[in-house]
């Protein structure tokens, strides 16, 4: 009987870690979203908290994954389409984890800023990554996780905001 209700809470926590994964509030909070959420699974069912953070975490690595590998494929399209060539595949794959490294980093100098410096530094960084697709003769949208670089879900921005804004 315990086995089908961990069956059923880990199919839960998957489908909310999910909802977790692909929600830009949850990205920008980060662990601080779905912590509360993975103590009062276990709390409510029983479970070991680190199991139930095993799930979580399984699922997040997962949808990542996922999408990195997505991005892969649309990359390597690009280059057997001749839109762009390997030189500038490789800068983009540079550049993306460039921006993913200091993604992390630059949460905590946001926070210490006002709205309208948050404003103005998320300004600065896109126009600064404008410029940089600009001098490598690279269209941004390859840059973006989207279905061929565009709006994902319904959010134009969703992308710049996840480059450039950490609350």
């Amino acid at each position: 009987m315990q086995y089908k209700w961990m069956v059923a809470i880990l199919g839960l926590a998957m489908i909310a870690g999910t909802l977790g994964v692909t929600s830009a509030n949850a990205e920008a909070q980060g662990d601080e979203t779905r912590q509360p959420l993975v103590q009062k699974i276990a709390e409510r069912f029983n479970l070991n908290e680190a199991d139930v953070q095993a799930v979580f975490d399984e699922e997040k690595t997962g949808h990542m994954n996922q999408m990195q590998q997505k991005f892969d494929d649309r990359l390597a399209q690009a280059v057997l389409d001749g839109k762009i060539d390997l030189a500038q595949k490789q800068l983009i794959l540079d550049k993306r984890a460039e921006l993913q490294k200091t993604h992390g980093s630059d949460r905590e100098t946001f926070k210490n800023m006002t709205p309208k410096q948050r404003q103005a530094a998320k300004q600065t960084r896109h126009a600064d990554l404008q410029a940089w697709a600009t001098e490598k003769g690279i269209d941004l949208r390859y840059l973006m996780p989207g279905p061929k670089g565009g709006p994902q879900r319904g959010h134009p921005d969703k992308m710049m905001r996840h480059l450039t804004e950490v609350d």
